[in-house]
């Protein structure tokens, strides 16, 4: 059996005045061709490769910040510049944890943080045990993390 390649690409796939479509893959090229075949008039925009554990990490992130212009599925309604600070923003906290991706200069092609135990931010020993005992069956512990800083977040703004 072949290894699987140690590199995923970030990609943004889009029309030159619609929706992009962001998402991670082994091979960008082959998605962009699937867009094509489908009769769909979309080009890449840009990749960036990445480790493969990396890469959904920086999609996932990239989602969540972009949430508000969500369209359905890995689409949004947003500009290409919106969309590289967002990665810009991702790859700069997947950084803070682990040093090994330089930020990429994103105005050219080129190349959902995971919440877990070796992040900055440490929780009480036992806190994932906790999490993951009253999780929802196939709920993924970063959503958990996220909706309740949100909900805790809105608590407190109305507080104040």
């Amino acid at each position: 059996m072949a290894a699987k390649p140690d590199t995923a690409y970030l990609y943004v796939i889009g029309t030159s005045d619609g929706p992009v479509k962001i998402g991670h893959s082994l091979a960008p090229q082959r998605r962009l061709d699937d867009f094509r075949r489908e009769g769909r008039e979309v080009v890449l925009t840009g990749t960036w490769p990445l480790g493969r554990s990396i890469a959904l990490a920086v999609e996932r992130y990239v989602h969540w910040q972009l949430r508000e212009r969500h369209i359905r599925g890995e689409w949004f309604n947003v500009p290409r510049p919106e969309v590289l600070s967002a990665i810009r923003l991702a790859l700069s906290k997947i950084n803070e944890i682990d040093g090994r991706y330089p930020i990429p200069a994103l105005d050219r092609h080129g190349p959902k943080i995971r919440f877990a135990e070796h992040m900055k931010a440490r929780f009480a020993e036992g806190t994932f045990a906790r999490m993951d005992a009253v999780r929802d069956d196939g709920e993924d512990r970063t959503d958990f993390i996220r909706e309740a800083v949100e909900r805790e977040l809105k608590r407190r703004e109305r507080r104040n």
